[in-house]
């Protein structure tokens, strides 16, 4: 006798349960089969639930007379979604983590701009922008290596990544993984989907895999407004900080060279 090997979908599954026109024992054992591995899948087989009273002597009868799935169907392709699930809790508590160091970052920032301090005070933004206006309107020869350099835009973009990498380097891998995650989650719920169209009980399920992609879409924005807000504070200090220090220490320079 010859051994056929056959590999079927879930959906393929579905079909030979419930796509027949008449339901017979071996329909109702491969749905059996079905569900075992949509347990499996949802990683959920061996949770419990309880009951009390008449009902539940007569589930006792019936439980120890049944059986368990009688077709020997092979799950190692099966993908356990809890693996995923565990990823996107280890990205939010990664998440959680980033939220409150850069949260520390801008206290330290508001409370500068609180104390009688003159770092990032508004009222002392002419200390700072006023070498940059005098050496770029002023005609003088010896201010124009100053003013090419502000100039120079291939200059400029550099100090900024310099200064902005550290900061923003791991943010954007983290948004990077959070929006890969997000694609899995929504392929995993188009094809649930189309998995579950007679199922009631995969319906939940679906509803909770858009809940969770409704968290991660609000999780992306939030990430989005801390860039924005993050990229105004690095331009401000580049520009108020930075260039006049490097103009300053040029102009030392060429002195000394002079």
């Amino acid at each position: 006798m010859t051994t056929t090997h056959i590999e079927v979908s879930l959906k393929e599954m579905l079909q030979m349960a419930l796509g027949a026109p008449k339901i017979s024992e071996i329909n109702i054992s491969i749905l059996h089969c079905l569900f075992d591995i949509l347990f499996k899948k949802l990683d959920c087989q061996y949770e419990k639930v309880e009951m009390d009273g008449q009902e539940a002597a007569c589930l006792q009868s019936i439980l120890r007379k049944s059986r368990i799935a009688p077709l020997p169907f092979n799950t190692d392709k099966v993908e356990v979604l809890s693996h995923k699930m565990k990823k996107l809790v280890h990205l939010r508590a990664h998440q959680k983590h980033l939220e409150e160091q850069l949260n520390e970052h801008l206290d330290e920032v508001r409370a500068c701009n609180n104390k009688d301090s003159n770092m990032y005070s508004i009222n002392d933004w002419s200390k700072y922008c006023g070498p940059c206006e005098w050496y770029c309107t002023n005609a003088e020869t010896e201010t124009d290596v100053y003013c090419n350099l502000l100039e120079n835009y291939d200059f400029i973009t550099k100090v900024k990544r310099i200064v902005e990498e550290p900061v923003i380097g791991p943010i954007l891998n983290m948004r990077k993984r959070i929006e890969e995650l997000h694609v899995h989650l929504l392929d995993y719920r188009r094809r649930l989907e189309e998995k579950s169209k007679r199922l009631s009980y995969i319906e939940y399920v679906a509803n909770d895999i858009d809940k969770f992609s409704q968290l991660i879409s609000l999780e992306k924005r939030s990430f989005q407004q801390a860039m924005e807000e993050l990229q105004r504070m690095m331009d401000g200090k580049m520009y108020k900080v930075v260039l006049p220090t490097l103009k300053k220490y040029i102009q030392t320079e060429t002195e000394k060279n002079q």
